[in-house]
């Protein structure tokens, strides 16, 4: 007998792993050398977006906590995204694998 997770837990563990992988590719690869890096931090890591919003508004109140704050919400955010995107795949595969065996 199998071990069976819920689709919140398979759609948090794939979650981890494509925010490792686009970490991975904007901090270690860093395509597009200096001018293209901001394309692919945008693309990869699409919290960032809220991280500058949010992080300006900390930045009035305590500079020091800028890019704490920038990083992580960008993560937070990042996170988020990739959570709702897996865990719609799941649930697409599923009702398609349901509807597959009517």
């Amino acid at each position: 007998m199998g071990l069976r997770f819920r689709d919140a837990t398979w759609a948090c563990l794939a979650a981890l792993v494509l925010l490792g992988i686009a970490s991975f590719i904007v901090f270690a690869i860093r395509p597009g050398g200096f001018e293209g890096g901001g394309l692919w931090f945008a693309l990869l890591l699409p919290g960032a977006f809220g991280g500058i919003f949010v992080a300006d508004h900390v930045f009035h109140a305590a500079p020091s906590a800028d890019r704490l704050a920038f990083y992580a919400c960008t993560f937070t955010l990042s996170f988020a995204w990739y959570f709702l995107l897996a865990y719609a795949a799941i649930k697409s595969y599923r009702f398609v694998s349901w509807v597959g065996k009517q």
